[in-house]
């Protein structure tokens, strides 16, 4: 992912804020640190971003690659029932600094 990509971009990646707040315009919410973002759109058919993420300050983030994710989550045999979505929910962060 890169700065200023945004809705409709690959998701090919999880990301975890660790520092400062994101904001989500499309939706007008904040995440916080602790907050996950690209969980969503990883799971989906498309692994599409479907809205665009705005750093507020210089924001610390870790970042997971969603084939790992993928990996890790349909290891847990008690994933088995669930399947990808249809339409995935994400977003791309845009640092603005």
């Amino acid at each position: 992912m890169t700065p200023g990509s945004g809705a409709g971009g690959h998701a090919d990646t999880v990301l975890l804020l660790v520092r400062d707040t994101i904001y989500l315009p499309d939706i007008n919410k904040r995440l916080l640190a602790g907050d996950m973002l690209g969980e969503v759109a990883i799971f989906s058919d498309h692994a599409t971003r479907s809205t665009t993420a705005v750093c507020e300050d210089e924001c610390e983030l870790l970042r997971i690659k969603g084939e790992k994710v993928l990996e890790l989550f349909y290891q847990d045999k008690t994933n088995d029932r669930i399947r990808p979505l249809p339409v995935g929910v994400s977003a791309a962060v845009a640092c603005h600094g």
